[in-house]
């Protein structure tokens, strides 16, 4: 939790705006939401500074991923 509060106030200095919608998104969820992203600069980001309740909540491609794999996963994640 350290770490993330620090990374929380370096981000806020350097990229402005993404803090606060980040901590809007995650009001406006339940705390046991599985998020599923896109290699986004948006994601790369906010997956490291969004303290997630549980471990494995938050799933995003690694390695030689690219755009579409959010949409697929996240329809797999709600069927089980």
């Amino acid at each position: 939790q350290t770490q993330c509060r620090a990374w929380q106030r370096q981000v806020d200095l350097e990229r402005p705006g993404i803090l606060p919608i980040c901590r809007a998104l995650q009001a406006a969820l339940p705390q046991d939401t599985m998020i599923f992203s896109d290699m986004t600069q948006f994601a790369y980001l906010a997956k490291e500074i969004w303290p997630m309740s549980k471990p494995g909540h938050w799933h995003h491609p690694t390695g030689f991923g690219t755009l579409g794999y959010a949409l697929p996963a996240a329809i797999g994640g709600a069927i089980g």
